[in-house]
């Protein structure tokens, strides 16, 4: 039912269709709902691809503020930023995170922000923030590859992500770090 599912089931299997070079198409039917289909190139070999090095996650510190409105992504989240080393503020929406930013913008060090959330958009967030501070570090999150065209953030990390992608998204926005050289 809406609202009872993470919102990012769709958009993480159009990734991964994507990384494999797929294509995936909706249709609607007659009857009702849709039909999915996916298409994957035939691979040239029998063998299974090697698996890619482990990244390294980079160590850092700061205050992070989190506006996520779902609360599996933004618990999750904020838990991998801790793991690094960052203090969290979590909103779980846009008017509770300007508040926030509002309230503690002297102290954040950057701001990570869900493009899309139904109460304020995530643009219109990052507008209002912009306002406040022009010079703020803001790194846009979304399920959605249109994402990549940063919405005027200082950078974009596509849902779902490691702690590994999320640290080093954040050392390139944050490379004066003390903990991250």
């Amino acid at each position: 039912p809406v609202g009872k599912g993470t919102g990012l089931g769709l958009s993480a299997a159009y990734g991964t269709v994507k990384q494999h070079h797929g294509t995936l198409t909706a249709n609607n039917r007659d009857a009702g709902g849709c039909c999915f289909r996916v298409r994957l190139p035939l691979s040239e070999t029998q063998r299974a691809p090697k698996r890619a090095k482990k990244q390294a996650v980079v160590p850092a510190s700061g205050l992070v503020l989190l506006v996520d409105d779902d609360t599996a992504v933004r618990t999750s989240t904020s838990k991998l930023l801790e793991g690094i080393g960052y203090e969290v503020l979590q909103a779980d929406c846009g008017v509770a995170g300007l508040e926030l930013f509002e309230k503690h913008q002297a102290k954040i060090s950057v701001v990570l922000l869900d493009m899309v959330m139904p109460d304020l958009h995530g643009t219109d967030v990052l507008a209002q923030i912009r306002k406040i501070n022009p010079n703020v570090l803001i790194l846009a999150i979304s399920g959605y590859s249109a994402g990549q065209n940063l919405f005027g953030a200082n950078g974009f990390l596509r849902k779902p992500f490691t702690i590994a992608d999320l640290s080093h998204a954040l050392a390139a926005l944050l490379p004066s770090n003390p903990s991250s050289s």
